[in-house]
């Protein structure tokens, strides 16, 4: 009878130990399944980009290519963030899955605009900002639109984007158009009145590795890389590297 309460006890201990580790792998592999980007860089205007680092935001005065730190002037996000993106007039979007927060960042201050909270109908893999108040809203291949106007945000009816190819990647540069990368291959598009035509023999094809390609002005383009952004100049969609300008943040 001892003998065979020994081998019972054995059998438990064991039992419990195997399901204190399926357990603790459980939820190690949620913890990696829910973890958001860890970096993200985004341009306001007057030359400022914004690197988000978790939910803290450091500023940086990137005339000339400078780049010069904005001491005293991060901003921690409240909530859990998935992306930052700018608008206009000094207005900032954090998402968090499918809803979307707007602050008014004019000289950095950062403040929440209490009930303008908006709900995003759709799930969302990105949310871009264009011009003249409309937002993108991407979910795979396919982008809805929305005139964000006074914070309203109504569906542009029958206006739905199909992207053809593969999509890592969404931005807006200037002039109605659109950049869309997979991989390191970008393809640019004419979204005029939502057309969305193909620029044929446009395409750049990026030689280093990307994280990350961001819209900055007067047809400079960003490209990160970890923590190392490389400059282009696009216009007339040359993207000409700017030897030297390479910005380690």
């Amino acid at each position: 009878m001892k003998k065979l309460k020994l081998i019972f006890n054995s059998i438990f201990i064991v039992l419990l130990f195997a399901c204190n580790n399926n357990s603790s792998g459980s939820n190690h592999q949620n913890a990696i399944e829910f973890s958001r980007p860890s970096t993200q860089v985004f341009y306001l205007a007057d030359g400022y980009v914004g690197v988000l680092e978790g939910r803290t935001v450091k500023f940086y005065n990137g005339r000339q290519f400078s780049f010069s730190y904005q001491q005293g002037k991060d901003w921690n996000i409240p909530n859990d963030v998935d992306e930052v993106f700018y608008l206009a007039d000094g207005y900032v979007g954090v998402r968090e899955g499918r809803t979307v927060k707007f602050y008014n960042g004019r000289q950095f201050s950062f403040s929440y605009q209490q009930g303008k909270d908006w709900n995003i109908p759709n799930d969302v893999d990105e949310v871009f900002y264009l011009a003249d108040g409309y937002v993108g809203v991407r979910e795979g291949r396919t982008v809805k639109f929305y005139s964000g106007r006074q914070f309203s945000f109504s569906y542009q009816q029958g206006k739905d984007w199909t992207i053809p190819n593969g999509v890592d990647q969404v931005f807006y540069l200037s002039d109605g158009y659109v950049g869309v990368r997979e991989g390191k291959t970008v393809k640019f598009y004419n979204g005029r009145q939502f057309s969305f035509s193909y620029e044929q023999g446009k395409d750049w094809n990026i030689s280093n590795g990307v994280d990350q390609v961001f819209y900055l002005a007067d047809g400079y383009v960003g490209v990160r890389e970890g923590k190392t952004v490389k400059f282009y100049n696009g216009r007339q969609f040359s993207f000409s590297y700017e030897q030297g300008k390479d910005w380690n943040y």
